[in-house]
């Protein structure tokens, strides 16, 4: 969900030059929770039935289910667990604040908007087997884990998350994918979408790498294995099956890419 702000300037006579500006995601912003240390993030579904999300991090949180029930406090260390139980399909908007929310998991909801870019401390998010179409990270550049499979996603811009070590985009509708910028990353399962493009760069420690059953065509194809680094790690992993590109080169592919320390399932 993209953030939109609404500014209120707020001029008082007797204060000379008191200025004060409210976004729209100030009224999730409640007591015990410190507003000048909050982030907020929003979570938008119609789900019908039970809402699982859990969080870890540090500091008070709070969480309002977004159907008029009492907000939950609590506090955010050590993997908390928070269920939910919506009786109809109702649209609503889940709100969670925290003063330190490093880890969301949100998976299988039902959700279709998600908007975590006011919280920049997050690092791990799991929303994977939801109903997502859009997800903006670009904020979020502590980000190192990210699995965001089996969703209906068209696009994902990770060029922003340098941080991220995982990445599980498998089972969407994406065409075109760079990690180029993502010298960290270890894990990429990006198979079972669309892909027509598939754009690595210096990922010198990328070890797994699943781009299987999408349409990356033979130009394609020979690009990405000849990007493949020779660095020496134990357990280097390919999967390149069930591409236009490789139906005619496969076995030239496993000959480079043997050389090159990989192995190709």
């Amino acid at each position: 969900m993209r953030k939109y702000f609404l500014s209120i300037t707020v001029s008082i006579a007797a204060f000379s030059a008191c200025n004060v500006t409210y976004t729209l995601y100030d009224e999730y912003r409640k007591a015990p929770v410190d507003p000048s240390k909050s982030s907020v993030m929003t979570l938008t579904t119609a789900k019908s039935g039970i809402v699982t999300l859990e969080t870890d991090g540090d500091g008070t949180a709070t969480i309002d289910w977004g159907d008029g029930t009492d907000v939950e406090t609590y506090n955010v260390k050590g993997n908390n667990r928070h269920e939910h139980v919506y009786s109809d399909h109702n649209k609503r908007t889940i709100a969670i604040c925290g003063e330190n929310i490093t880890r969301l998991f949100c998976s299988d909801n039902d959700i279709t908007e998600l908007d975590a870019s006011d919280n920049t401390a997050l690092t791990e998010l799991y929303c994977n087997k939801n109903r997502l179409k859009i997800l903006d990270l670009e904020k979020n550049t502590a980000l190192s884990v990210l699995d965001c499979s089996e969703n209906e996603l068209e696009n994902l811009n990770v060029s922003k998350n340098t941080m991220m070590t995982t990445l599980l985009c498998n089972d969407n509708h994406l065409e075109n994918l760079s990690v180029s910028s993502n010298t960290k990353l270890k894990i990429l399962n990006c198979c079972r979408n669309e892909l027509k493009n598939l754009v690595l760069g210096n990922n010198t420690v990328l070890t797994l790498l699943d781009c299987s059953n999408n349409s990356l065509d033979r130009n394609v194809m020979d690009i990405l294995i000849n990007s493949l680094h020779s660095i020496i790690i134990s357990g280097k992993s390919i999967n390149i099956n069930n591409n236009p590109g490789t139906e005619e080169n496969n076995e030239t592919y496993k000959i480079i890419a043997n050389s090159k320390g990989w192995v190709i399932n």
